[in-house]
């Protein structure tokens, strides 16, 4: 073999290895993983504006998802925007919201994540049916959930938040 048909094989070779990896990729992104960036202070503590973080797009495949989970959805009615809230009723469940308290079938709900509790808040409920999970932020007085929308179809939901990779210093799991 010449100089010349190693150097075009090389190239070959090295371009055939780019697109594995391009398709692989793409086929992580969307089908595994998600990078988000966080554009509101909605989520406070637990995300603040500008984080960075990977979303499992798989984690609801087969299951719902559990009561503190952070989730990736779209409302119905605006899919063009991202939307990072924090479930806190289950399907079949009751939520109320009064006196800036969360309370679930009744019972009032733990939250060490909440912020700040509401100002704006008046007394709501809802009876979440089967395909419905109620989400909130966890700075109540700066986001726009549930009270807001009412009740998250579960087939709106694209994601768990899982893993803060930017800025260096908050990195790591979600909580």
């Amino acid at each position: 073999m010449s100089k010349s048909q190693t150097s075009r094989y090389t190239l070959l070779i090295e371009l055939l290895c780019l697109l594995v990896v391009l398709a692989t990729v793409l086929v992580v992104r969307q089908t595994l993983y998600e990078p988000v960036m966080i554009p509101s202070g909605s989520m406070e503590p637990a995300l603040e504006k500008g984080d960075r973080l990977v979303v499992y797009r798989r984690a609801y495949v087969d299951r719902v998802p559990d009561r503190g989970d952070i989730v990736l959805f779209q409302w119905p009615g605006d899919p063009g925007e991202n939307m990072v809230k924090r479930v806190v009723g289950l399907p079949g469940e009751e939520v109320v919201l009064a006196a800036g308290h969360v309370f679930v079938n009744g019972r009032p709900l733990k939250e060490p994540y909440v912020k700040t509790r509401p100002i704006r808040e008046h007394p709501y409920g809802a009876e979440l049916g089967p395909g419905e999970v109620w989400v909130l932020g966890d700075n109540r007085n700066h986001s726009e959930d549930s009270r807001d929308h009412g009740p998250l179809p579960l087939k709106q939901i694209t994601g768990r938040a899982g893993y803060i990779y930017w800025p260096p210093a908050r990195r790591g799991p979600v909580k």
